[in-house]
């Protein structure tokens, strides 16, 4: 080959290799259009993780306060609304504050009765007993009034003798522990009492002992 021919073979080689580079490169508009996609797709991701992070913030803060406003509802209204009570009568013997017992106590007219409803944790001021006297089928209001201790603790301590409507004979003492309001009807009591325990009506728990008053 002439060093003629070999400068004619260079440059069709240099036109070639140019021509490639050419071909490889992107218009400048394509190349900008494909640099926009890549970070239209990132910031689209981008705002997608952060309204996801957001949502998971609030349904996080919603659940906080749900459980701060339980918390509050919690401390106002006591478990239950009443603490369990319990019922005990006794006549001059027995200590009060033993176990109820199973039998109906024997008093005699001149004998001192106590009765104590005594809560199982302290209790709400704004409690209140209503005491009933029953004879047969027949229930009624018992006008007497038991003493509050600050935690609740309700008491009678008096002479059978001195106690309205209360005479020898078989009696059922019922007691109906509550909030305060309207007071449970006899009726109601009575359908409490066909329990064992008494059922609670209304919110009102209900108690109940019998006694055996005998004449002098």
């Amino acid at each position: 080959m002439t060093g003629e021919q070999d400068q004619i073979y260079r440059a069709i080689q240099e036109m070639e290799w140019e021509a490639e580079e050419d071909a490889s490169r992107l218009p400048p508009a394509l190349e900008d259009k494909l640099v926009r996609d890549v970070l239209s797709q990132f910031q689209d991701e981008r705002q997608r993780r952060q309204r996801r992070i957001y949502r998971l913030g609030m349904a996080a803060a919603v659940m906080a306060i749900a459980a701060c406003f339980a918390l509050i509802l919690g401390l106002r209204t006591p478990a239950g609304s009443l603490p369990s009570y319990a019922l005990y009568v006794t006549g001059d013997e027995p200590q009060l504050g033993a176990p109820m017992p199973t039998k109906a106590p024997r008093l005699a007219e001149d004998s001192v009765l106590n009765i104590e409803l005594s809560p199982q944790a302290p209790a709400p001021g704004r409690l209140t007993v209503h005491p009933f006297l029953g004879q047969g089928s027949e229930l009624r209001p018992w006008p007497v009034a038991l003493s509050r201790t600050d935690r609740g603790v309700f008491r009678l301590r008096a002479p059978v003798h001195e106690l309205p409507a209360l005479h020898a004979g078989s009696w059922m003492l019922v007691f109906a522990v509550g909030a305060g309001g309207t007071p449970p009807t006899t009726a109601q009591l009575k359908e409490a009492l066909r329990h064992e325990p008494p059922s609670r009506i209304a919110g009102w728990q209900v108690f109940s002992q019998s006694v055996e008053i005998v004449a002098r």
